[in-house]
């Protein structure tokens, strides 16, 4: 079976500004649960191309009022997702990285698995020997979106 690559949803896509679309998919998701909260913080694996980090930025903005507190979306992957404004100098990674687990997030996303197809999964996020840790990236009441 072959695939369109240019069926009415690239073509939505491309229309509205997204990067892919894929983007769609966590619109239909925030639509309905509303994951992405204004104040959250967002982790992104596997982020590339980035379209839903286009979608939390959208949503946060919507959102956002004077009183809540700044968000931070982090989107990590293995290829540059260079349509996203952001750094993505290796050397300015690892300090957000590292900011970014001082807090906890409200939502993490996973859009599939690794490009590469010798990466595992576990090559998209660090590891801990003992296993997962408690109380790791998600808040009590975050939320995990995954696309199979």
């Amino acid at each position: 079976m072959s695939r369109n690559l240019k069926d009415f949803f690239f073509k939505q896509a491309k229309r509205h500004g997204f990067l892919a679309r894929s983007a769609f998919k966590l619109t239909e998701i925030q639509e309905r649960f509303r994951v992405i909260r204004a104040g959250g913080s967002v982790l992104d694996l596997g982020c590339c191309p980035g379209a839903w980090i286009q979608v939390a930025l959208q949503a946060i903005t919507a959102q956002r009022a004077s009183t809540k507190p700044s968000s931070l979306i982090l989107g990590v992957d293995l290829k540059a997702a260079t349509g996203v404004g952001g750094s993505s100098a290796n050397s300015a990674v690892g300090s957000r990285c590292k900011a970014f687990a001082s807090c906890a997030a409200a939502a993490a996303l996973q859009a599939g698995l690794p490009h590469n197809q010798s990466a595992s999964l576990s090559d998209a996020h660090e590891t801990s020997p003992e296993g997962p840790q408690p109380g790791g990236v998600l808040l009590p009441e975050g939320h995990l979106v995954v696309k199979i």
